[in-house]
């Protein structure tokens, strides 16, 4: 099983992107403060050895764009971020899936992107937020 697609939005420098992952090694090449980093580190809150808990995320972690107000210099930030990742592949351990039962849809601020039902977890195609 492998990481196939990462769908990211408002999450530090990324607006909204749709990164395809294939089989094997990817390699992500790109400019100096490109969002590189910031890619690894919303695959690590998703997928690292921690859950994430609302302690994990800082007003840093959503999208900000700097703004004039009354002749001052701000940052405004987004305040909703997406993170989601789609599994391709073989599952080895197919019952640690099935023990999933609830998936936490208020931490992404979206409904019926990803559910249990009828035993199985059911996850639309494309997420409603970048459908």
């Amino acid at each position: 099983m492998y990481i196939s697609d990462l769908y990211i939005k408002n999450f530090r420098s990324i607006k909204d992107i749709h990164v395809k992952f294939n089989d094997g090694k990817n390699i992500l090449i790109g400019k100096n403060n490109a969002g590189k980093s910031n890619i690894i580190k919303a695959l690590d809150l998703l997928m690292g050895e921690k859950l994430p808990t609302k302690n994990s995320i800082e007003i840093k972690d959503f999208f900000g764009l700097e703004k004039i107000v009354r002749g001052k210099k701000i940052t405004v930030h987004e305040t909703e971020l997406f993170i989601a990742v789609k599994l391709t592949g073989s599952v080895s351990e197919i019952e640690n899936i099935q023990k999933v039962k609830y998936i936490k849809q208020e931490r992404f601020g979206i409904e019926q992107w990803a559910k249990f039902e009828n035993n199985e977890v059911i996850i639309n195609e494309v997420p409603p937020l970048l459908g």
